[in-house]
């Protein structure tokens, strides 16, 4: 699962607005790839959350022990 293909976009356009002068819009866009980032974070940090639980309660419906043993 690899989104990271945001950030590269954000920063192509952050490059070109520069180049443009547009400044405002520039800082804009960096203050995007700063979230996006963030959001990818949080996002993985759910989705391995997930994984961990799920292997937990897995393993406890295949042996017949409580997942906690």
């Amino acid at each position: 699962m690899n989104d990271d293909w945001i950030l590269d976009v954000l920063a192509d356009l952050r490059v070109f607005v520069e180049k443009k002068g547009m400044h405002a819009t520039a800082d804009i866009l960096t203050d995007a790839c700063l979230l996006a980032a963030a959001d990818l974070q949080v996002g993985r940090t759910r989705w391995q959350k997930e994984l961990m639980d799920l292997d937990d309660s897995g393993a406890g419906k295949i042996s017949g022990t409580h997942p906690a043993c």
